[in-house]
């Protein structure tokens, strides 16, 4: 199913030509998606790795070009980075001096200053520069949004979320392991987490941050995590344990409001579970916004009953539900949904000046800014993991 974001206006021109560079695993996953968008037309495709680069232009069709003639060609108006993080900067840079629009895989870039400095060339050059953010699209995670904006729930108060990854796909010696090309598990993976919780919450701080290395690996850091502040009173907690089987990859996010919570269940959400106490007409408002609403009445109150007290408030609610949505779909046919969408939004802002994507630059930047910071404060608390001393004793703390 489509999350329904509105693409802006001017999209039934003629499509937009588009060089994708870098087409690994996920790369090769984009590509599915973006021919068979309307909007735009994959001309060109580029990789360090040339056996990639032509596998994916025999699935595809598409030709392998050098990048200085994909930059150079005039019908290129679009180029689609997806090469390793640390690239992100100098190949985001030289498309922007071409004259290019820009969508960068996430992140943005591995430093704050860098993620700053492509910030502020697409504005002198006057060209659109998207992140992708795809948990944005997501139509669970835009009906939180508005639920928390409705105040449905009173106030969110905390929030949480537990990503327990896979590694299978991640063998020693690949680049996501090394800092110096992924910028860590927060750069390369939590910015998602960050800019998610911005949307919801507002504007974040990181207060505190930890990691672990792998026993036996001391250069594998594999478990991260953090503290951080959201909006006017947001608590929230982060994990990132890249550990798991494949089959075991799961993720968990909760959100903690006056009146209830609500759990989010994949890492680009398919399930959502509300718990809450609520009038009627509130609970009506929920079925509205959630796709696929079931709701389960749990107590219900009459009387006197109707009346509680949280937060020093008297409240009146008609019972206790907890109402079930999910987007209809498996999480591969949802990913390549709000892959879609999001390029269809950002298509929508290079054909319409007037247009604001729902996730821009500025968000991207905002994330890494966050991610950073919480890279440096795990890194100065020196918990090197569980690793043996050379007797075979008790783990040390080494610092």
């Amino acid at each position: 199913m489509s999350s329904g974001t509105a693409a802006g206006p001017g999209t039934s021109a003629a499509p937009i030509g588009m060089a994708m560079w870098g087409v690994g695993r996920f790369g090769r996953f984009c590509l599915e998606q973006y021919l068979a968008m309307p909007q735009v037309r994959v001309l060109a495709l580029s990789d360090a790795d040339t056996d990639a680069a032509h596998a994916a232009a025999d699935r595809s069709g598409v030709p392998v070009v050098p990048v200085e003639a994909m930059l150079a060609d005039p019908a290129v108006q679009l180029v689609y980075l997806g090469a390793p993080p640390a690239t992100h900067l100098p190949l985001a840079r030289r498309a922007l001096r071409a004259g290019k629009h820009v969508l960068v895989e996430k992140p943005l870039a591995t430093t704050a200053d860098g993620a700053h400095a492509l910030v502020e060339l697409a504005r002198a050059e006057d060209r659109v520069l998207g992140v992708h953010h795809v948990l944005r699209y997501d139509p669970l995670c835009l009906a939180v949004r508005q639920i928390l904006a409705e105040g449905l729930l009173g106030a969110p108060l905390h929030a949480s979320f537990e990503n327990l990854a896979n590694d299978e796909v991640l063998p020693v010696g690949h680049w996501f392991w090394d800092k110096g090309t992924s910028g860590g598990i927060f750069v390369e993976h939590g910015v998602h987490f960050f800019d998610l919780f911005a949307m919801w919450f507002g504007p974040g701080e990181v207060v505190a941050a930890e990691e672990v290395r792998r026993p036996g690996r001391p250069a594998v850091v594999d478990q991260v995590a953090c503290t951080a502040r959201f909006g006017p009173g947001v608590l929230a907690q982060m994990y990132h344990g890249f550990h798991q089987p494949e089959r075991m990859d799961r993720q968990e996010l909760r959100i903690v409001c006056e009146r209830g919570s609500i759990r989010l269940e994949e890492w680009v959400p398919t399930d959502l579970t509300i718990d809450c106490l609520a009038e009627d007409g509130t609970v009506r408002a929920l079925e509205a916004l959630l796709p696929n609403a079931r709701v389960e009445p749990v107590e219900t109150y009459r009387g006197e009953q109707r009346r509680t007290t949280g937060r020093h408030r008297v409240l009146e609610v008609d019972g206790r539900y907890r109402v079930h949505a999910d987007v209809g779909v498996g999480k591969w046919t949802l990913y390549a949904d709000v892959i879609r969408d999001l390029l269809a939004d950002l298509v929508g802002a290079i054909l319409d000046p007037d247009h604001r994507p729902t996730v821009t630059a500025e968000d991207g930047l905002a994330a890494v800014r966050m991610a950073v910071r919480a890279e440096s404060l795990a890194l100065a608390q020196g918990w090197m993991g569980p690793v043996p001393d050379a007797r075979g004793g008790a783990p040390d703390r080494l610092v």
